[in-house]
């Protein structure tokens, strides 16, 4: 709430009557004082927005005063109220006092009300910019907390949001992973596909020079795109789509629909159901299930779109061992223009022009381990008990053992693997 408290202090009681005359009508709460003791212990005890002190007082000097209310109230407007002109001490009560103000004996009261509701004005647009500044702060601060610990809490399926009331959007974005969980069961595709998915899409968006809120939404759409597949049968959703007949398809399609109906039931993702809903339409018209095309289809269902087709062509279980990015890659840009919008197939080859040259190591789920696999990284349990050794090419005995450990003492997930040849993983 805005402050309006003014303190008086002058030894002379006929002008602190004086001044409460000329104020008593003004949009402000006076409070005089002959004693400087009386004036501290009552800035003390509460806000006020201006101090008007005389300067020749038997006690102090106003200049002396208003140094000692610095420490106690250092945001609050000093005025300095003097008989005399005197340069060296008013450069004296601007230095240790922070005064910004001088008023003269006698006064002229318009001017004594206006400079006293200026300064009251002054301190509170000071403090709401405090305000405001601090609470960006804050959020700023959650967000970036937001982004680089919630994909470590949601792979260690340790944390469980507790404070969703205090910071809306990092509650919201880690129940949202906690949702997109459940339409990878069953999933075609190694590892956390939706994860993957909403990492590549956020960062094409951020590219693409969208807004926060912009990505943000896609980001959670991408993470929710498969969340329909929970209301299938679980047989139909683990298998290739290439091997479903036509009946099967069509009920499979069917996901995009359930999808957009589930992330419509959670609650400030209105804009990301759409994009679930259109994220299997195609450039050309052909896709589903209400055959947009072109820019009919929202941009970021094109986003998801491309990232969905990389990352099923690079991790699809039928095809993971034999894959690469370059392919991956390869298999995306051949539908540019066809299946996907060619301005986010260009898009995609930028961001992923180094990663052709260096391809990073590929995240899987503990159930996607085979043997003849070579760990790219530790693998460990959530509470750090190392099991196994970055580089250990994996055995039976090892998937034997990690499997029945597991039962114990969860193992942290994803685990990093090269892309070596090892046995096929079954669908």
């Amino acid at each position: 709430m805005p402050c309006n408290r003014v303190m008086l202090i002058d030894d002379e009681p006929g002008v602190l009557r004086a001044l409460e005359r000329v104020l008593r009508r003004e949009p402000v709460e006076v409070t005089s004082t002959s004693s400087p003791a009386e004036l501290l212990r009552a800035i003390q005890a509460q806000e006020y927005a201006v101090i008007i002190s005389d300067q020749r007082m038997p006690e102090i000097s106003g200049t002396e005063l208003l140094e000692q209310t610095r420490s106690i109230a250092p945001d609050a407007v000093r005025i300095t109220l003097t008989g005399y002109a005197d340069k060296d001490a008013a450069i004296d009560a601007i230095n240790r006092g922070s005064v910004s103000r001088f008023l003269t004996k006698p006064w002229e009261d318009d001017v004594l009300r206006r400079e006293i509701n200026d300064a009251v004005a002054s301190y509170n647009l000071r403090a709401e910019n405090r305000r405001l500044q601090e609470l960006t702060q804050r959020q700023n601060a959650e967000l970036r907390e937001l982004n680089e610990n919630l994909e470590a809490r949601v792979a260690g399926r340790t944390a469980e949001i507790t404070r969703l009331n205090q910071d809306l959007r990092r509650g919201f974005a880690a129940s949202i992973f906690v949702i997109a969980q459940l339409g990878e069961m069953h999933s075609p595709v190694v590892g956390s596909h939706s994860k993957r998915v909403a990492r590549l899409a956020q960062a094409l968006a951020e590219e693409l020079g969208l807004s926060r809120e912009e990505v943000f939404t896609i980001y959670a759409a991408a993470l929710l795109h498969d969340i329909g597949m929970t209301a299938l049968p679980a047989e139909l959703v683990s298998r290739d789509f290439a091997a479903l007949n036509q009946a099967e398809r069509e009920m499979l399609k069917r996901h995009v629909v359930e999808g957009e109906r589930i992330t419509g039931m959670v609650p400030n993702l209105s804009d990301a159901a759409p994009l679930v809903r259109g994220h299997h339409e195609r450039w050309d018209g052909a896709g589903y299930p209400d055959r947009l095309a072109g820019s009919q289809i929202p941009l970021g269902a094109r986003i998801i779109a491309v990232c969905d087709a990389y990352d099923h062509a690079l991790n699809s279980r039928t095809r993971f061992a034999q894959s690469s990015p370059a392919s991956a890659l390869a298999e995306v840009v051949l539908h540019g223009g066809e299946q996907f919008d060619p301005r986010l197939v260009e898009a995609l080859e930028a961001h992923l022009k180094d990663e052709l040259d260096a391809p990073e190591p590929a995240e899987v789920g503990l159930r996607d381990l085979r043997a003849g696999m070579v760990l790219a990284g530790h693998v460990a349990t959530t509470r750090g008990l190392l099991l196994l050794k970055s580089g250990t090419e994996l055995t039976e005995d090892h998937l034997h053992k990690l499997r029945t450990f597991r039962h114990s003492d969860p193992i942290a997930e994803p685990i990093a693997v090269l892309r070596a040849a090892a046995e096929p993983i079954a669908v």
